[in-house]
């Protein structure tokens, strides 16, 4: 009995002892002098970003710690020892409490909000040609990003991240509407016009002369009028234009660019270079009788073009503004040079051989570069009175219409395009009214500077269309995409290397891919059509 009463009354003197360094039952650890009041490096008003976290210390009070929050949708805190963190959720209001073990308090109030205003870089009102899509960044709000549209056979949205990509579909009006997580909201208007891609007949790189005689016209096509034509360089070229219409004149020596904008903002540039053009003749090789004329065309370099070096008496030759005429007296073979006023020079090589001027086409012989376009024109000489008509053994060549003609004097040879592929010899034949027979043989040289058509190109390699999902709510139809062929041979056919993801067909020159069921990437390939070696060109196609 004596030694429960002496436990009874050490237990008494501990236990108050204890209170005592604890501060006693007060429910505040200020109530003892030598314990720190509960504190934090936390501010006590906290403004976070969605999805921002921050840490903290815990500081005095009397350990463990606890941790609650008032609205775990705006904010979650954890505690790890003395360590405190906060995770922001949704925009709001919360308040987190720190509680100690003897019930003291910390309260925190935590405020969720978006770091800068909605926002994006797509102009309030966006015009786009049928099949076109533009893309554009949302700033500020709060992610995620919700994107609908009132009319989505005239103009879809998507968003991935912050990224708004604007697709159109047929002509009309349509509202392109953008909400943030916290009710946020931009508009803007979508314009689909009827019309085809911004194209222009000029190439994508020009060379011209100086002067007025250089001057090259061209027209715009396509996109969204009224268009913008700035010329980049005055000093070097100027440009001007009218409607659809604009031309391009050399100034000086130089280069620039040619900026071609239409209303929705498409552009297409052209790379201009202004120099004199090289100097050429034509035909580079002859071979006439004597006595008999020839002419030998000039063109490009800086006229006036003279004779240079000295002439054989065998020959003459003489130049009257962009013709040299050669007239032989006896057989032989030389060259002849020709100059221009920066002191380029181009060769003629003449060889006179002996025979009689009894139905003959002059020059007999002749050579001329492929990418030569002057005139071809050759002297009749003796046929007998009456109809003489004219035949070429190939098609790169062909006489102008009439082929037959009444006591012709000269014979005029076209092509609307004189590449070849290899060295080409074209045999003329002329047969007069009482079936003489006479020829001349064009040789046409690949110089390796054209191609027998114009290259094969499109206006653009890379597109994006949207795919078709039928069980989405609302549904989504698929979405286009237009582009132009350009060269070749002007007819062409198109194919797909997987139609789940993306079909495509082509209507004269223009072609239109259209998202499949599927994402993911695919291949559309443009063929050219009655060549022998027919040409292609690959798109990339991504559909999402």
């Amino acid at each position: 009995m004596k030694i429960y009463k002496l436990f009874a009354a050490f237990l008494a003197v501990f236990t108050a002892m204890l209170l005592t360094a604890c501060g006693g039952g007060g429910g505040s650890s200020g109530s003892n002098p030598n314990q720190p009041n509960l504190s934090s490096t936390a501010p006590s008003a906290l403004t976070m970003a969605p999805g921002s976290s921050g840490q903290y210390e815990i500081l005095g009070g009397v350990r463990p710690y606890r941790v609650n929050t008032s609205n775990s949708d705006v904010a979650v805190a954890s505690i790890n020892g003395s360590s405190l963190q906060i995770n922001a959720g949704k925009v709001g209001s919360a308040t987190v409490q720190v509680v100690d073990a003897s019930g003291a308090i910390l309260g925190l109030a935590v405020s969720v909000g978006a770091t800068a205003e909605l926002a994006t870089t797509a102009p309030d009102t966006l015009t786009l040609f049928p099949g076109a899509s533009n893309q554009y960044e949302i700033l500020g709000g709060v992610r995620p990003y919700l994107v609908s549209s009132s009319n989505t056979d005239v103009a879809v949205g998507t968003v991935t991240g912050t990224t708004l990509r604007i697709g159109a579909g047929g002509a009309g009006n349509a509202v392109i509407r953008v909400t943030d997580a916290a009710g946020a909201a931009f508009s803007l208007t979508v314009n689909v016009s009827a019309t085809t891609l911004l194209s222009t007949t000029a190439p994508g790189a020009l060379t011209i002369g100086v002067g007025s005689a250089s001057t090259r016209s061209f027209e715009v096509r396509g996109g969204l009028p009224p268009y913008s034509i700035q010329g980049s360089n005055v000093h070097a070229f100027q440009v001007s234009s009218s409607g659809s219409s604009f031309t391009v004149t050399g100034v000086a020596i130089g280069g620039g660019t040619i900026t071609i904008r239409d209303a929705g903002n498409t552009v297409v540039t052209i790379a201009v270079t202004v120099d004199t053009p090289a100097l050429r003749v034509s035909p580079t090789s002859l071979k006439i009788f004597p006595g008999i004329d020839a002419e030998v065309m000039i063109s490009g370099g800086q006229p006036p073009y003279r004779v240079a070096g000295g002439i054989p008496a065998a020959i003459t030759a003489t130049i009257s503004d962009d013709v040299m005429r050669i007239r032989a007296s006896l057989a032989s073979e030389l060259e002849i040079s020709v100059a221009d006023a920066a002191g380029r020079m181009e060769k003629v090589k003449v060889e006179v051989v002996a025979g009689t001027g009894v139905f003959n086409i002059m020059p007999g012989a002749l050579v001329i570069q492929e990418d030569d376009t002057t005139p071809i024109n050759l002297q009749v000489y003796g046929a007998a009175a009456g109809q003489v008509c004219f035949y070429t053994d190939k098609p790169v060549l062909l006489p102008v219409s009439p082929a037959c003609a009444m006591n012709p004097k000269v014979i005029n040879l076209a092509a609307s395009n004189r590449c070849v592929n290899g060295n080409t010899n074209v045999l003329l034949t002329a047969v007069d009214s009482i079936g003489a027979v006479a020829t001349s043989t064009i040789t046409i040289v690949d110089n390796g500077r054209c191609s027998p058509t114009p290259d094969l190109t499109v206006s653009a390699t890379r597109v994006t269309v949207q795919r078709a999902r039928p069980d989405a709510t609302p549904p989504v139809e698929a979405t286009s995409a237009q582009l132009l062929v350009f060269g070749g041979s002007g007819q062409y056919t198109v194919t797909a290397s997987n139609s789940g993801l993306a079909t495509a067909k082509i209507e004269g020159n223009v072609v239109t891919i259209t998202g499949g069921a599927v994402a993911g990437t695919s291949t559309v390939t443009v063929y050219e059509q009655g060549q022998i070696s027919p040409r292609s060109v690959a798109i990339s196609v991504t559909t999402n």
